[in-house]
């Protein structure tokens, strides 16, 4: 059991001191509302960049939980986060940080940017994203024979959402 409680607090010791010292920290002032999370695909396309076939990221594809783990929205390209009130709330990306789980799409902060409709998705001022595994672009597999080929790479994260009003 010791060893059990040791290893824990090894493995969680990362994942701790990234969320203290992290710029995708919230913003100060800010409140959460909601944490839900994401369970999807982050998609892909194999592009001709600069000369050189790359992996070039489209859009996230994601149903968002509750803490009950009941679907309750999704998330898809913008990004835009739906709430089940109908409401929605569009984002773009002010800070990132390296996930600290490895092969992890980063950690990121997000400023609102349009909110519609008149439930909780309209009062998020910021987005935090977290608690990442999985969703970076393939290593291989983009090549001049393959241009335009779509890569669905299963990801989770976390997503809180902030507001300056509780």
């Amino acid at each position: 059991m010791r060893s059990l409680l040791l290893l824990a607090a090894i493995l969680l010791t990362p994942i701790a001191r990234a969320q203290k010292e992290s710029p995708t920290a919230p913003l100060p002032g800010q409140h959460p509302l909601l944490t839900l999370t994401a369970k999807g695909m982050q998609i892909y396309t194999c592009k001709q960049v600069d000369e050189t076939p790359r992996w070039v990221f489209q859009a996230p594809e994601a149903t968002l939980y509750d803490e009950k783990e009941a679907k309750v929205g999704t998330h898809t390209a913008g990004p835009l986060w739906k709430y089940k009130d109908g409401s929605t709330v569009k984002a773009e990306a002010i800070a990132t940080n390296p996930a600290p789980v490895p092969e992890s799409i980063p950690w990121l902060l997000l400023k609102a940017v349009v909110a519609q409709g008149s439930g909780l998705m309209s009062r998020v001022d910021s987005i935090r994203r977290t608690g990442t595994h999985g969703g970076l672009a393939p290593t291989d597999g983009c090549d001049a024979q393959h241009l335009n080929t779509i890569a669905r790479i299963p990801y989770t994260a976390i997503y809180t959402f902030y507001s300056l009003h509780p």
